[in-house]
């Protein structure tokens, strides 16, 4: 079977929600032999395995931990960009200068960062607090009066990177289980085999249980992969539409 979806490009979440619908089309068709396949007892196993890892790790007391770290240091860079978006407009020659200094360093990297994954966001947000470290941006930022607040911009994305380090399960639980990322190779892994296998029998017996599991993952998997490009389009079109506001505003100063 030609590889309907790339299951690494997958987040964990779809890559859960892919697996569950091929186990149903099992479940479903009731398949006298499924239970002594190999490849299925192996690849429902895992599952089983990656369904309570991630359960585990979600309910880890570090991630609402995480959730509020994220919320300050999203907080205090919409705060800054608000701030920034006055200054664009001001009436002050000096202001105006200092703002488009600043703001085009957080455009190159990212007006809307915020809206990214954690590791996404870090990345983008830690490339602004190093570009603003010149004499230059950093006379811009005293003269807007935004030097304490990039300061706890600064503070906020240390501590988030610090508690997100800790995320997941505490030392003990990461020594007694493996984690969903571990179980999530070895369950692509054994999925991939699975649908080959599928299709095999399918190939021997078009007219078997086989066959018809083959055929309505087939038609799930392709709507599946097409329901993600449309979600993916809608995310890029979304991002390019705030990118043009953005430069809308810096040309209109």
């Amino acid at each position: 079977m030609k590889q309907l979806v790339n299951f690494s490009k997958l987040i964990l979440a779809s890559l859960v929600t892919f697996g569950e619908q091929v186990f149903k089309v099992f479940n479903d068709l009731s398949i006298p032999e499924i239970e002594t396949c190999s490849y299925y007892t192996k690849a429902v196993n895992l599952f089983a395995k990656l369904k309570e890892a991630l359960n585990r790790e979600l309910r880890s007391k570090y991630s609402q931990l995480v959730k509020q770290a994220d919320k300050k240091r999203d907080t205090i860079f919409k705060g800054i960009k608000h701030r920034l978006r006055g200054f664009l407009i001001s009436y002050s020659d000096a202001e105006r200068a200092a703002a488009q200094l600043i703001w085009r360093i957080i455009e190159r990297n990212g007006v809307s960062l915020e809206d990214d994954k954690y590791n996404v966001e870090s990345s983008k947000l830690n490339k602004i607090l190093a570009e603003i470290q010149t004499p230059e941006c950093a006379a811009a930022i005293k003269l807007m009066g935004l030097t304490e607040a990039f300061a706890l911009l600064a503070g906020a994305q240390k501590e988030f990177e610090d508690t997100y380090q800790s995320r997941g399960v505490d030392d003990t639980e990461r020594k007694e289980y493996d984690s969903a990322s571990t179980i999530r190779v070895e369950f692509e892994e054994a999925l991939e085999q699975l649908l080959k296998y599928t299709e095999s029998q399918a190939m021997v017996n078009p007219t078997s249980k086989w066959a018809q599991a083959h055929a309505q993952i087939v038609t799930f998997g392709q709507k599946f992969e097409l329901d993600l490009r449309q979600a993916q389009g809608r995310e890029d079109a979304k991002e390019a539409a705030k990118q043009q506001s953005s430069t809308n505003l810096d040309n209109i100063v």
